[in-house]
């Protein structure tokens, strides 16, 4: 069950509906502008020399702490709640098992009320 189907399906009044919609379709745009613009922004060689080596994952030993190693995953827009907040919407559900494994695990990496919250949303609400 996906938020945008009930919506759809159960809106009687189609002229508001097309109205959201549209409203909707605006505001992703607007988003879409918004995260691109990060790039002018951000130093391609600050980038490249100090922020991408550490969205590369790998195994990390934290001093002090024990001596256990922890392994992390590189950065992506799937550990971005923004991102999945869209496609439970949307309901773009429409992905390989091995996919929809790779964004629940993403989630780990959220905070909890995120992870609440897109739980809520994909379940309908």
């Amino acid at each position: 069950m996906h938020v945008l189907r009930d919506i759809v399906t159960s809106s009687a009044d189609t002229q508001t509906l097309v109205s959201q919609l549209k409203a909707l379709t605006t505001h992703i745009h607007t988003l879409c502008e918004m995260l691109l613009s990060i790039k002018k922004a951000c130093d391609p060689d600050f980038f490249y020399n100090f922020v991408r080596p550490w969205l590369g994952g790998g195994t990390w030993v934290f001093e002090g702490e024990e001596t256990d190693t922890d392994t992390l995953v590189g950065s992506s827009a799937a550990q971005s709640p923004l991102i999945q907040t869209l496609d439970a919407f949307l309901g773009t559900s429409d992905r390989t098992t091995k996919s929809k494994d790779l964004l629940r695990s993403m989630r780990t990496y959220m905070s909890r009320s995120h992870r609440e919250f897109l739980e809520q949303l994909q379940n309908g609400g």
